[in-house]
């Protein structure tokens, strides 16, 4: 009974570790593609890609030496819903003129395949 026990203790433990902020911290930061840049007074608005789950808090601007700065997303966006371009306004880490974007920029997508998006 006391295997039992024990065993149950150390199943349930591993459950509970499972979503500690060590194995949140094992994901990489990928260095996001952007729809569109709009530099506002300390800030940077950003369109990225979407499935209904992206926030704000899930992207971090990245100041790299010498004046280049890079919107890398924390945490991947899960949801299941079709993909969609959100806007977002992160602030920016130094103030200054003269810095690079280093993301790729990529073209919004069409809202239905096959189809441009009309004029």
């Amino acid at each position: 009974m006391k295997h039992a026990l024990a065993l149950w203790a150390l199943l349930l433990s591993g459950c509970f570790a499972g979503g500690s902020g060590a194995a949140m911290k094992s994901v990489q930061a990928a260095e996001e593609p952007l729809h569109s840049v709009v530099v506002k007074a300390g800030q940077i608005e950003v369109g990225v890609i979407s499935r209904g789950c992206t926030r704000r808090q899930d992207f971090e601007v990245v100041w790299k030496e010498p004046n280049r700065l890079t919107v890398v997303r924390l945490r991947p966006d899960h949801c299941r819903r079709m993909p969609f371009v959100k806007q977002l306004v992160l602030a920016l880490p130094k103030a200054g003129d003269g810095w690079v974007v280093t993301n790729p920029l990529v073209a919004a997508p069409h809202k239905r395949p096959g189809k441009p998006p009309s004029q």
